[in-house]
């Protein structure tokens, strides 16, 4: 324990003294060691400190937004990192020009946006409408200026981390760093979850390893801070102090919040503070110990407030639409669900032919029930002794003909607003979602309907207020989205390789990818496609230096600088290859990525490994796959459990075993081992 805890001369009074390159690699790179290390039972505490995940997930998302976007003095990605990469030896194709424009140092790596990108990401988020109380308006975050997201405070990073950020970034980016992206903001959505199964906890902690190697294939090493690291050791702390709501510092800074409004006197503020709580305490002990028997802790259900918030207009409704919501209040009343059965019996007796014709009874129950209940409870008041409710009484006899609209109201405690209203606010409060059993039929003539569970989503198109005269009901008239054809699904184009030349079709310049379903009318960075155009993606350059036809500005003037965006080409000067077509799916522009072309000296050969000084890890690999790697190339296996619930299935190839025996660069397929 003396050897461990060490004395640390240096601090503010006792600078370090000046680094002095390699004859100083030894000494400590920490300057100072917390006292608490000198306690005798401070090394055996399971956990020291809690970590805060509130502070944690705001600098990751920061850190996350800054690189994308490339907002300067947030970003992780430049100069230094890039020669980094260099002194490193890997991603050698990312290595900085120095020597050239300022927009044209950088090459684009897979974590960069291009410019278009950049503007659908800031303006799917200034398009982005909340629920009131849900968070600050994303809209006054975006600066499509200078497109970043200005002044994040620690909530607005965590709804934009677990929530909004998935949602922008569906559509910009290659699908694995996509992927890799959301899984990281999905891991922040579990643990931060109210409730947790202990016995899920070991595979949200395999998860967040995995999701942090597929990371550190894409980002740049200068991306993995203190910060990334820490979400590794999150999950052990849920496991030992349970979950982060109950340790994180929202309330507190909340209550910070609440002490700065104490403070009248800003030359003594500690004694406003003081003064201040003293007082609230000794009110708040009157008003809640010894004027109210409530006790003091979490509310036993949320808040059922009802009420108007806005002015009613009065219309009088007649038709389909008043006996369509006089039925609905009826199925939502629960002292009427025995008469509903009861008037099912009625009309299987009434009308045996159709007796087992499910759909037909069900029709004919939705349009006599109202007049038949309004009869059936007359009959029993006749009754001197019944005992017939209030609420069932006044039910039964009909609303009002006169009913009042309102554009905003409040139910259990949830603001609801139309959608005319909505319209006109900063925040959304007109969409509903329902999950109901509905009776489904295969066709108009199916006979036999099946109930299950349906999703429905829509958006309030009018509020109503059914009067039953001691009874008031807020009703929605919705306007809902058709499953089969109101969701609208993202058509992405089909993309086919091809070369492109300049001057005459024998010149190739470069290989690349078109789209075969684009839409003349299509506009990319500035040109009008047309009919003697077509979107280009260039992934290969024959002649880097070889200007293309439509340049971007000062931007994209060559070949080699407009790998990795979309450019106009030529139809003429577009040489098909229709033998080889990538399957449908999402096109982007490609990023710069390692090219591996396997060669003999790359299939495995456990004989040729034999002289090499390889390390254990390594070469106990190398023994389990000397067998599988004779009969094939490649081992084929799936993971003991599902990643987000999908199973995964993954490929060892024999030749990246030889390229990580011999220390040469491997492909991106291959396993990555998190050391922690």
């Amino acid at each position: 324990m003396e050897k461990e805890v060490l004395v640390w001369p240096f601090g503010k009074k006792n600078p370090r003294p000046p680094y002095k390159g390699d004859e100083d690699e030894s000494r400590p790179c920490w300057k100072k060691k917390s006292i608490f290390f000198e306690l005798e039972y401070w090394k055996f505490l399971p956990v020291r400190h809690c970590l805060d995940v509130m502070h944690i997930e705001k600098n990751v998302c920061d850190s996350l937004l800054g690189t994308l976007l490339n907002v300067p003095g947030k970003t992780k990605d430049g100069i230094k990192a890039r020669l980094d990469l260099v002194e490193m030896g890997i991603r050698t194709e990312l290595a900085p020009n120095l020597d050239g424009q300022k927009k044209t140092r950088l090459p684009l790596a897979s974590w960069n946006l291009t410019l278009d990108e950049k503007k659908s990401v800031c303006g799917c988020f200034y398009c982005m409408k909340v629920p009131q109380n849900y968070s600050s308006n994303v809209h006054n975050l975006v600066s499509m200026d200078d497109l970043r997201l200005n002044g994040m405070k620690s909530h607005d990073c965590h709804v934009l981390m677990q929530q909004l950020l998935p949602v922008a970034l569906r559509a910009v980016l290659d699908k694995p760093v996509r992927v890799a992206v959301i899984r990281l903001c999905l891991f922040f959505t579990e643990i931060c979850s109210k409730s947790f199964e202990v016995s899920k906890l070991p595979k949200i902690q395999s998860d967040i390893v995995e999701t942090l190697c597929l990371l550190e294939k894409y980002f740049p090493p200068s991306f993995f801070d203190i910060m990334v690291h820490l979400t590794i050791h999150l999950v052990r702390e849920i496991e030992l102090c349970g979950p982060v709501f109950y340790r994180w510092m929202f309330p507190f800074e909340r209550y910070m919040k609440v002490c700065k409004g104490y403070v009248r006197n800003r030359a003594r503020p500690e004694g406003c503070i003081a003064e201040n709580y003293i007082a609230e305490e000794a009110v708040e002990f009157l008003a809640e110990r010894l004027l109210s028997d409530k006790t003091i802790g979490i509310p036993k259900q949320r808040s059922k407030d009802c009420r108007r918030t806005s002015g009613a207009k009065i219309s009088s409704i007649y038709g389909g639409e008043f006996k369509q919501a006089h039925l609905c209040v009826l199925q939502n009343t629960e002292e009427f669900s025995s008469y509903f059965l009861e008037h099912m019996e009625y009309l299987k007796a009434t009308f045996p032919t159709f007796k087992k014709n499910k759909k037909w009874l069900k029709d004919e129950q939705n349009k006599t029930f109202a007049d038949w209940v309004k009869k059936r409870v007359e009959e029993q008041l006749m009754i001197p002794e019944n005992n017939i409710s209030e609420t069932v009484r006044w039910i039964a006899a009909g609303p009002c003909h006169e009913v009042a609209k309102f554009s905003s109201y409040i139910v259990d405690g949830v603001q609801f607003y139309t959608k005319l209203l909505d319209d006109v606010r900063a925040c959304q409060n007109s969409g509903v979602y329902l999950e109901a059993d509905t009776m489904v039929v295969a066709t108009a003539r199916d006979k036999n309907p099946k109930v299950c569970k349906l999703s429905f989503y829509g958006v309030v198109d009018e509020i109503w207020e059914m009067d039953y005269t001691r009874f008031m009901f807020p009703l929605f008239k919705c306007d809902w989205a058709e499953s089969s054809k109101g969701v609208k699904v993202q058509a992405f184009p089909e993309e086919t390789e091809c070369k492109l030349a300049l001057g005459s079709t024998d010149h190739f310049v470069a290989l690349a990818t078109f789209c075969t379903n684009d839409d003349p009318s299509t506009v990319c960075h500035g040109y009008a496609m047309g009919d003697d155009k077509l979107r280009v993606s260039i992934h290969t350059a024959i002649e880097e230096k070889a200007l293309i036809p439509f340049p971007v500005g000062d931007e994209i003037k060559t070949v080699k600088q407009a790998m990795g965006s979309w450019v106009m080409w030529p139809k003429n000067l577009i040489i098909y290859n229709e033998n080889k077509k990538k399957a449908s799916g999402k096109v982007r522009p490609k990023r710069k990525c390692q090219q591996h072309n396997e060669s003999e000296d790359d299939k495995f050969d456990f004989q040729q490994l034999h002289h090499l000084d390889l390390p254990a890890t390594v070469k106990k690999l190398c023994q389990w796959g000397e067998e599988g790697f004779v009969v094939r190339d490649s081992i084929c296996f799936y993971k003991e459990e599902d990643v987000f619930g999908h199973r995964a299935k993954s490929y060892l190839m024999g030749s990246d075993v030889m390229r990580l025996a011999k220390l040469t660069p491997a492909s991106g397929g291959l396993i990555v081992v998190y050391m922690m």
